[in-house]
C-alpha cells in the first residue's frame, strides 16, 4: 500500500459530497478552508521566521526567488507578479519559477514536479543572501526539494513551505511547516486547501 500524502487522499467527510445540497456543500467547502487557516495559525511561529528572513532579504537590496510545482507552482507565480506593483518593489526582487517552466502556468506538464535537474538548474543565479522559498502542496516535489538543496550550496536562505504533516523540512535554515493542509474536499485533490494555506 502506498503512503500518499493527505494533500493526495480523500476526506472521508465529503466522501458523499455529489449527494450533498447546495447549503450542505457550501458549508463543507467553506469548513475546508477554514481548517487550512487554523493550520497556518498553528504555524505562525514558523512563518514569522520566514517573514522576517524575507525582509532581510530585501533590505540588503536581495532577491526572493519562490519555486513551485503544480498549483502551488502557479499561485507562486500570481504572487510574484502582483507584489511588487503592490507594494513598491522594484521588478526582479520577487521571482517565482515554477516545474515545467512557463508552459505549466497554462497547461499541467505530467512529471515536471519529478524533474530534479530542472529544480537543481533553476536556482543556479542565486547568490549569498538570496532567499529560495520552495512550494509544493505535498512537501515533496523532487523539483522543489532539489532546488532548494541546489540553492543552499550556493548560500542562499532556503525556506520550504511544506503542506503535509508527513514530510519533515530538513533542507530549510526557517521552517514553515503547517502539520495538515487537509485531505481533499473533492475527488484526491487538496490543492485548494494546500493553496489556501500557501497564501
Amino acid at each position: 500500500m502506498s503512503e500518499l500524502p493527505a494533500t493526495e487522499s480523500s476526506d472521508p467527510a465529503t466522501a458523499a459530497i455529489d449527494g450533498f445540497d447546495d447549503l450542505e456543500l457550501a458549508r463543507a467547502l467553506i469548513s475546508a478552508q477554514r481548517a487550512a487557516e487554523d493550520a497556518a495559525l498553528r504555524a505562525a511561529g514558523s512563518v514569522a521566521r520566514v517573514i522576517a528572513l524575507v525582509a532581510g532579504a530585501l533590505e540588503q537590496g536581495r532577491r526572493v526567488v519562490l519555486i513551485g510545482a503544480g498549483t502551488s507552482g502557479r499561485l507562486a507565480v500570481l504572487d510574484a507578479a502582483e507584489l511588487p506593483p503592490t507594494f513598491g518593489l522594484e521588478p526582479g526582487r520577487i521571482e517565482a519559477r515554477i516545474a515545467g517552466g512557463d508552459a505549466a502556468l497554462r497547461a499541467a506538464i505530467e512529471g515536471a514536479e519529478d524533474d530534479a535537474d530542472a529544480g537543481a538548474q533553476v536556482v543556479e543565479d542565486l547568490g549569498a543572501g538570496d532567499v529560495a522559498i520552495g512550494l509544493s502542496a505535498s512537501g515533496g516535489a523532487p523539483y522543489v526539494r532539489a532546488a532548494l538543496r541546489a540553492a543552499r550550496g550556493t548560500r542562499a536562505g532556503c525556506s520550504r513551505g511544506t503542506l503535509a504533516r508527513e514530510v519533515e523540512a530538513r533542507l530549510a535554515l526557517a521552517r514553515w511547516e503547517c502539520d495538515v493542509a487537509g485531505a481533499a474536499v473533492v475527488g484526491t485533490a487538496g490543492r485548494a486547501r494546500a493553496g489556501s494555506l500557501r497564501r
